[in-house]
């Protein structure tokens, strides 16, 4: 946890000393690899679950996926 909040905060201090121009954040293939990122963090957080549990609790995995 500590990392994460090390790592946002150093992101906000670089973003406001550099600048979002110079690190070139509005760059096409940024955007790309940021959306496939994403969607990769979301299969992987999607395939830890157990088969035979979801089966059980289908019903609660659906109204918080809502």
């Amino acid at each position: 946890m500590s990392e994460i909040v090390v790592g946002a905060i150093a992101q906000l201090i670089i973003g406001a000393v550099i600048g979002s121009a110079v690190l070139g954040t509005d760059e096409s293939w940024i955007k790309f690899l940021s959306g496939i990122g994403a969607i990769v963090l979301t299969f992987l957080a999607g395939a830890e679950l157990d088969p035979q549990v979801f089966k059980l609790k289908w019903k609660e995995a659906a109204a918080s996926g809502r």
